[in-house]
């Protein structure tokens, strides 16, 4: 690999994604309250378009929508999922909707960690942490068709597991959740006609005779659907027996 370009200055860009034309970058700031938008140039390197703020502080994840027409961003510390309009020119606008994740006291928050869609892309699934003035769990959006997210569902964990990153099954039935704290890794049924989830299972990300450091961090799931793959302080991989 060789290095291209270095664009400074840039206050801790740390999660990306894409459009689904492949023409524009976007990145959360995170610890910040930002998002950033860049334009892919043919020779691989990217220009600055614009950032906005008002996203929540920390915001640790981004996703686009199937139409390519928005931008959906979950803030840790701001306890929501900010949704944001994409432009013609690839930049984006500050967010016009936010679906707030409340805590346990007035002006609390739940911390939400992830925003994944499902295969459809009709749903939203939100993990979240509680983090003690929160509600740790996952909660299901519907996208509706102005942007905007209604909530289906909220399946809450047990206590202190902090989930954190999910997946989706090819078969868009089989949901699987990591949790942080947990070192687990919860297996729920999904409904997409209803846009609700169903515990079944609960499996330890730890081999038994494991005492060392552990925190769950992310899930990835074999194309094929038959393996998920998580890191903790112990690589994992797990066989759907399904």
């Amino acid at each position: 690999m060789k290095d291209i370009q270095l664009i400074e200055n840039m206050e801790n860009p740390s999660y990306q994604c894409l459009d689904k034309d492949r023409k524009f970058l976007y990145t959360v700031h995170g610890d910040e309250n930002e998002i950033s938008s860049f334009r892919i140039l043919e020779n691989g390197g990217i220009q600055h378009i614009n950032t906005v703020g008002n996203v929540g502080r920390n915001p640790v994840f981004l996703t686009i929508d199937q139409s390519n027409h928005f931008l959906y961003a979950a803030s840790l510390q701001g306890g929501c999922v900010n949704v944001l309009r994409r432009n013609a020119d690839g930049s984006v606008d500050e967010p016009f909707f936010k679906a707030a994740l409340p805590g346990k006291a007035e002006g609390g928050v739940s911390h939400a960690h992830q925003c994944l869609w499902d295969r459809t892309g009709g749903y939203l699934f939100v993990p979240a942490q509680g983090r003690g003035i929160g509600y740790g769990g996952v909660n299901v959006f519907r996208k509706i068709e102005d942007g905007t997210l209604k909530q289906t569902d909220f399946l809450r964990a047990r206590e202190l597991d902090e989930p954190r990153h999910a997946a989706i099954h090819p078969n868009n039935r089989f949901f699987y959740v990591v949790n942080e704290r947990g070192n687990s890794v919860t297996f729920c049924l999904f409904d997409e006609k209803k846009g609700r989830l169903q515990a079944k299972q609960i499996v330890s990300a730890l081999p038994e005779t494991y005492v060392g450091e552990g925190q769950a961090s992310a899930l990835v799931i074999h194309p094929s659907g038959r393996f998920l793959y998580e890191p903790t302080g112990y690589m994992t991989a797990l066989q759907s027996i399904l």
